[in-house]
């Protein structure tokens, strides 16, 4: 395959990286004293999925999209190199990529694959096949583990890494590290489990159980509204995840729409816990934080308690029960600041529309 893009096209390299949308600007950044997030321009979205739209008046039954787990598509761009024998032999490790832009390398220096891409096996074991997603800080793959026969249950995993074009790839590291120490004695149904933490000389990567499905996110923008009753599976499924982790002294940190998988047999998985915090832990959390989500403490640098996971899940209820983010995508402050009140929920009873109320409140002793 590498023979024949080279056939085709002048011999420039391009870095690889997967195919991503804008998400309304909803990914994670870092809070910081200055304005800065990791990421000059971000991207979230599930990759893969071609934007569509329904002609008026069509009819759609809603069925969360899966890749087939035979499907092994290398999400390459037609004039990228495909990933050479070189990966396989330096075990994965390769150069940082340039960010998106794809800048053509200085003359004279020698092309080599940029970042981990599909068709690279890190460590003689792991098999990249495809991404998965990407978001702020960290590319999302699908992959086999060759040291497990193929029709074996764990044969195909996900892999999680910086994204090589970060502002601050120490920072993104630290986050990753941070992530697998606070979520790897977490064991819960609803919780996505962490495997193990890898290195080599120029990235570092965390495994983690693959869940066939989409994100929340996506699924809050389908054109036809989730069934009620998937609804209050999705958010008790989340509530759960959320109370067995603060049981444990783990505050998620991130709770948002964007951090939920669900699966076509509905499933629901709660994942990305690099901003959470934990009871005795290390002190290596990095401020980080999603405005449409996070609370009026963890936005002005208050490290998040289990109060704060509370503020983010009636966020997200609100939205998936009412069809609109309760502050029109305003961050928390600003809401606050405007004196904005969300519209009842009208498919709620009074009990739970008043709780719902009270987790939306913007201050910690009133959740």
């Amino acid at each position: 395959m590498s023979a024949r893009c080279n056939d085709r096209v002048p011999p420039t390299s391009r870095a690889w990286a997967p195919r991503t949308a804008d998400l309304d600007q909803l990914s994670t950044s870092d809070i910081r004293e200055d304005p800065t997030s990791d990421l000059t321009a971000v991207r979230t979205h599930d990759v893969n999925r071609p934007a569509t739209s329904s002609e008026p008046g069509e009819s759609r039954v809603f069925t969360p999209l899966v890749q087939p787990a035979n499907a092994l598509t290398s999400d390459l761009e037609p004039r990228v190199e495909a990933a050479s024998p070189r990966i396989q032999e330096s075990s994965g490790a390769t150069a940082p990529s340039e960010p998106p832009a794809r800048s053509t390398p200085e003359a004279g220096e020698p092309k080599r694959a940029s970042g981990i891409s599909p068709g690279a096996i890190l460590k003689d074991r792991f098999l990249i096949e495809r991404a998965l997603g990407a978001g702020g800080t960290a590319w999302v793959f699908r992959a086999r583990d060759l040291s497990v026969h193929k029709d074996a249950s764990g044969a195909h995993i996900a892999i999680k890494t910086p994204r090589p074009d970060v502002k601050d790839t120490a920072r993104a590291i630290a986050r990753l590290q941070h992530e697998f120490r606070h979520v790897q004695a977490l064991a819960h149904p609803n919780i996505a489990r962490v495997l193990e933490l890898h290195s080599d000389e120029q990235t570092w990567f965390m495994t983690m159980e693959l869940i066939e499905g989409r994100s929340l996110a996506t699924l809050l923008r389908e054109p036809t509204s989730l069934p009620l009753p998937l609804k209050r599976a999705v958010l008790m499924s989340c509530g759960q995840a959320l109370a067995y982790a603060h049981s444990r002294g783990v505050v998620h940190g991130d709770f948002k729409p964007a951090n939920v998988l669900v699966s076509a047999s509905g499933q629901v998985k709660v994942f990305d816990f690099g901003a959470a915090t934990s009871r005795g832990g290390e002190d290596t959390r990095i401020p980080a934080g999603t405005p449409a989500y996070a609370s009026p403490e963890v936005l002005s640098g208050v490290t998040p308690d289990a109060r704060d996971d509370v503020f983010s899940f009636a966020c997200v209820a609100y939205e998936l029960l009412a069809g609109r983010h309760p502050f029109d995508r305003r961050s928390s402050l600003e809401a606050r600041e405007q004196g904005k009140t969300p519209p009842r929920v009208s498919i709620l009873p009074a009990p739970e529309w008043l709780a719902l109320l009270s987790a939306l409140a913007w201050d910690r002793e009133e959740r």
